[in-house]
């Protein structure tokens, strides 16, 4: 195809009249140029393949390095097989940027925003600078509204943090944590790190939706890390993962039982939806004492009873026999005749809170 500017050069009038010496060539001059623009703002077919969410992110459509594009599409091709990066409630567009660059620097090519603190209109010309070139990540960056919407198609879920606080979870360093997302990606299963503000880092709530944490052995003093390092750390530790990892690990097996992947945030979070209206319809949680009592009782069994299950990490398919049986047990129907209850199974005493 011709160039731009080889396009231009035809167009340019020869004479002093201004006047060009052939008007056909330059009606198929400025035909060129038209077809040429065109092509210009049509979006990669890696955009058109981007995922939907209730709000995405503009289109970018700046210039990109051949190279650098390439190794996106090539990356583009293959996330199924890698770990997502999920920015709750990211504060800063420039760090933004940084991280999509520290993506890129080693493969991972989808990025999640989460309630970003810098509105929606977060890809500033500091974003797209610090990008350095991975515009491509940018351009096809999603943002949710809630985290729980960001998390739904994900089966295992390791949040980053210095702090792990009281949580009930395992904690791993990076590299036990990247080691554990390329055994959960080779069973078919996706995976996300989840980073949190740089303000604050992330919040209780935000951390309920988490398997696991993962923390740096920093220097105890000094222990922040600036968003974009520790997502080039995480990313670092994923590469060197992958690289030990024989092939047929890292790319799964595609005819796997659904029934072995891991649950996702969609089903675990019906399981507690149910579970819980389950544990208020049947009194298992009493409605009595002030208010406080009414709140913060049912609230602290339900957690532990959800990191119980996160810890476990359990499959699509326990999950989905966890419910059916709650839902069983919940709402039973008449036993027929033959089915008696066996004499070992004894009703338990009063368990009520």
């Amino acid at each position: 195809a011709a160039r731009r500017g080889d396009v231009v050069g035809a167009m340019r009038p020869r004479g002093s009249c201004g006047r060009y010496a052939r008007p056909e060539r330059a009606c198929i001059s400025i035909l060129l140029l038209c077809v040429a623009n065109a092509l210009e703002s049509t979006p990669s077919a890696a955009n058109l393949n981007a995922p939907s969410a209730s709000a995405t992110v503009q289109r970018v459509h700046h210039r990109v390095a051949p190279t650098k594009q390439a190794a996106f599409d090539a990356a583009f091709l293959r996330r199924e097989y890698l770990p997502s990066v999920i920015l709750a409630r990211p504060y800063d567009p420039g760090n933004i940027g940084a991280a999509a660059r520290a993506m890129m620097n080693f493969g991972l090519c989808e990025l999640r925003l989460v309630a970003p603190d810098c509105g929606d209109e977060w890809c500033t010309e500091e974003a797209l600078s610090r990008a350095c070139g991975a515009v491509p990540v940018l351009d096809n960056t999603v943002k949710f509204d809630e985290l729980s919407d960001a998390c739904a198609d994900v089966g295992l879920v390791l949040a980053t943090t210095a702090r792990p606080r009281d949580c009930a979870l395992p904690v791993y360093n990076p590299r036990e944590a990247a080691e554990l997302a390329a055994r959960t990606i080779s069973t078919g299963s996706r995976v996300a790190f989840l980073f949190g503000s740089e303000k604050n880092g992330l919040s209780a709530e935000e951390l309920r939706v988490a398997h696991a944490i993962v923390t740096v052995p920093t220097e105890k003093l000094f222990f922040s890390l600036n968003l974009a390092q520790a997502v080039l750390l995480i990313a670092y530790e994923w590469s060197a993962a992958q690289s030990s990892t024989r092939p047929q690990e890292r790319t799964g097996d595609k005819q796997r039982d659904s029934q072995e992947m891991a649950a996702t945030g969609k089903q675990l979070e019906a399981l507690f939806s149910f579970w819980e209206h389950a544990l208020w319809q049947t009194r298992f949680f009493r409605t009595g004492g002030n208010a406080e009592e009414r709140s913060g009782r049912p609230a602290a069994a339900m957690a532990k009873l959800r990191a119980l299950l996160m810890r476990a990490q359990p499959s699509s398919g326990e999950v989905g026999l966890l419910h059916g049986s709650l839902i069983a047990l919940f709402k039973p129907k008449a036993p027929a005749r033959e089915n008696r209850q066996p004499e070992s199974i004894k009703e338990g005493g009063d368990t009520t809170m």
